[in-house]
């Protein structure tokens, strides 16, 4: 059922071939310098512009971005489609390293039965989040001296991001995907991280991307959400 949303919410059986890696990679100070040497090559060819021209910091954020928005799909997505979340844990989750979503696969097939928002956003924080994604945004965070609002940012944003995916999809679901995302991000770690009004969200902080050549802004970004002043109010 999730690979029918997308390749971004699937989580696949661990079958062994020489494709897969260990998910410890994703928090090892080598896998993640190269993780983000390729999406700051990507951001390059990209804006047709040399990789020295490429703000490090910010080819770090974007990593981190997707890498943790894969990560949370597969929990926002199976609590909402399915009503149950997987138990996932460095050392029982495998993944593929590919530019664009990475293939996931468990070798744990417990999953965790939830009724409501409530015992929802319990189980993504136990069996999701504090074992799997929290690590990865503190190695990211040492690796390259990311803030932890950039990065907590970034989760809160993928959160919100996975919930809209949903929602675009038009698939059936068990746990309605924007309370779960409002619920996910009033839990204390993600407080201040950003706001609701609607079913949209803007986060209240920058992801670093338009420090990248031709780069921009993102849809739920703090710059954008600004209120602009005239000339006359700023002097």
């Amino acid at each position: 059922m999730l690979a029918d949303v997308g390749p971004f919410f699937a989580l696949a059986g661990f079958r062994p071939n020489a494709d897969w890696r260990p998910a410890r990679e994703l928090i090892d100070a080598g896998g993640l310098s190269a993780r983000v040497d390729r999406v700051a090559a990507l951001l390059a060819a990209a804006a047709d512009v040399s990789e020295t021209h490429i703000d490090r910091r910010a080819a770090a954020s974007t990593s981190a971005l997707g890498v943790i928005a894969r990560l949370v799909a597969v929990g926002i997505g199976s609590a909402a489609l399915t009503g149950a979340v997987p138990r996932l844990s460095l050392d029982d989750l495998w993944w593929q390293p590919v530019d664009g979503p990475l293939p996931l696969a468990s070798t744990n097939g417990c999953w965790i039965e939830v009724r409501d928002v409530e015992t929802a956003t319990a189980a993504l924080y136990a069996d999701v989040m504090d074992p799997v994604v929290i690590p990865v945004i503190t190695a990211y965070q040492r690796r390259f001296r990311l803030s932890s609002q950039v990065l907590l940012g970034n989760l809160a944003s993928a959160v919100a991001g996975a919930a809209m995916m949903l929602v675009r999809a038009a698939a059936a679901t068990a746990i309605d995907p924007f309370e779960l995302a409002r619920s996910v991000t009033s839990r204390p770690v993600l407080a201040g991280a950003g706001r609701w009004k609607g079913n949209h969200f803007t986060r209240s902080n920058c992801c670093l991307f338009y420090r990248v050549p031709a780069g921009g802004y993102c849809g739920d970004c703090v710059i954008t959400a600004r209120p602009r002043t005239s000339h006359s109010e700023r002097h």
